[in-house]
């Protein structure tokens, strides 16, 4: 600031002196401090009236909706609006329900139902006594088309016809192939029979431990929540694993982990040479599944296909068809000199047996052949409709991966010599995972303790040599579930 020096003449002088000095410092700091009063007072004013500003926000466009409408007090069913709303209250975004004689969506707000569609209850009214007496609510998406979406309705309609026919409701089956008895003459059944058990398992892919597993958790994740995935890569929604190690190393418990995390029934199949390809086909493109019931086989319940993991233990010893094909060879010519015996010995008996002109006309036909029996051209069709229906590679790999897709399918194989299947059973597109299941590294004994037990300080070092399988280690932990200073100690013995 710049003070002046006036010369006192008197009067007030000195008086206007000071107060020029007052005025000046005054407006120097008023002029100094001119940026920070106007920032102050633009906040302010922002301020003010920013609750009552309307900023525009831009929704998303809703590309296609469709709203259902119930009335509860006719007395036709409505199927499909109760399949989509049986759908919506099994989710658990639905967050809040209440029960009406059945479970209603009771959240007023929006809420997503998948990454895909969102749901919104409009409107709801009840009766005096509080009786439902109607419902409406729209399903909603910013990315399905409206023809998507009605595939999407027709596909939950017809699973909720399914689960009301069966009463299965949350239940699931393990579906093991039965074998009935064959009688002589009596033709094959086009279908395959099966006994139904209630499956339960605790087992899940959150308590299957080891690094090697990862592949499986990602690979189930993006089949199970990420369909959309398939579609836009071009690749068929199918998931094949081949599993094998030595006993105990979790093979088994890997497969029943994927059923109860994916929710689904496991179908066992025992193939053999007599299985016909008709029975295949039957099988992986037919959701109906005929059951022995006590002395019945005739039931049946229909399982959607994408509600299945078909599984076959021990491939590699139920049939040679599936074998490297030179090892099958080799095979075949040890089967084809033990056949030639076999046929040399039933002709002798056959010649015993066979009846002469001194002989009585009175004799069982246990004795006789099937040419004489049914003729000579009847066994030449016989054995050549036999060579027709006979199971072969070809036939499995085209079931696995051809021009029919079967989408959700989940197929788990298990073998002890993996290195004895045909090359082209196993090569990827039919096999997904080729996983071997080993013993237990030191990491993957420290998971399944801390698994069990909680965090630990323990050290597991060194381990690996004594080849525990997880079944052993897991044994240890049961025996020592209320001691892990003591399950650590045997572990370490």
């Amino acid at each position: 600031m710049t003070i002046f020096a006036v010369k006192d003449s008197g009067g007030g002088s000195m008086m206007t002196l000071v107060w020029s000095i007052i005025a000046l410092t005054i407006f120097d700091y008023i002029f100094k401090s001119l940026p920070t009063i106007v920032a102050t007072v633009g906040e302010v004013i922002r301020h003010k009236y920013k609750k009552s500003a309307i900023i525009p926000t831009i929704s998303p466009a809703i590309k296609s909706r469709i709203v259902f409408e119930r009335f509860y007090t006719q007395k036709s069913d409505d199927n499909i609006t109760d399949a989509i709303l049986n759908y919506v209250c099994k989710q658990d975004e639905a967050m809040d329900l209440v029960y009406n004689h059945f479970y209603l969506v009771n959240k007023e707000d929006v809420f997503e139902l998948t990454k895909d569609l969102s749901v919104k209850v409009i409107a709801k009214t009840f009766s005096k006594e509080g009786n439902l007496l109607s419902l409406k609510f729209e399903v909603f998406s910013y990315t399905w088309s409206l023809t998507k979406m009605k595939k999407w309705v027709n596909k939950i309609n017809k699973e909720y016809e399914i689960e009301k026919k069966n009463k299965f409701g949350d239940k699931r089956y393990f579906f093991d192939e039965y074998i009935p008895e064959r009688n002589i003459g009596m033709p094959v059944a086009p279908h395959l029979f099966f006994t139904m058990t209630e499956f339960h398992t605790n087992k899940s892919l959150s308590n299957t431990y080891g690094k090697h597993l990862r592949i499986v958790k990602e690979r189930v994740d993006l089949f199970v929540n990420h369909p959309e995935w398939y579609e836009e890569k071009g690749i068929p929604h199918t998931l094949g694993l081949l599993l094998h190690g030595p006993p105990g190393t979790g093979k088994t418990s890997l497969i029943k982990a994927i059923a109860n995390d994916t929710e689904r029934h496991i179908f066992n199949i025992k193939l053999r040479d007599t299985t016909l390809p008709e029975q295949l086909n039957d099988l992986f493109y037919n959701e109906n599944v005929k059951l022995k019931v006590g002395m019945n086989m005739n039931q049946t319940v229909v399982v959607p296909l994408n509600k299945r993991i078909y599984v076959i233990e021990d491939i590699d010893c139920l049939t040679d068809i599936v074998l490297e094909r030179s090892l099958a060879t080799e095979k075949e010519k040890d089967n084809d000199s033990d056949g030639e015996e076999e046929q040399k010995i039933n002709e002798r008996f056959t010649r015993i047996d066979e009846p002469n002109e001194y002989s009585c006309g009175s004799y069982s036909k246990k004795g006789l052949s099937e040419r004489q029996i049914f003729g000579s051209t009847a066994v030449k069709d016989k054995k050549k409709n036999q060579e027709e229906r006979k199971l072969t590679l070809s036939f499995i790999l085209n079931l696995l991966d051809g021009v029919l897709e079967t989408p959700g399918r989940i197929l788990v194989m298990t073998s002890n010599y993996p290195d004895r299947l045909d090359k082209a059973l196993i090569r990827p597109g039919r096999v997904d995972i080729n996983l071997h299941l080993g013993y237990c590294d030191d990491n993957m004994i420290k998971e399944m303790f801390e698994g069990f037990f909680g965090s630990t300080k323990h050290k597991f070092a060194s381990l690996t040599s004594k080849e525990f399988t997880p079944a052993k280690v897991q044994a240890i932990l049961c025996n020592n579930f209320n001691d892990p200073v003591k399950a650590y100690e045997e572990i370490c013995a």
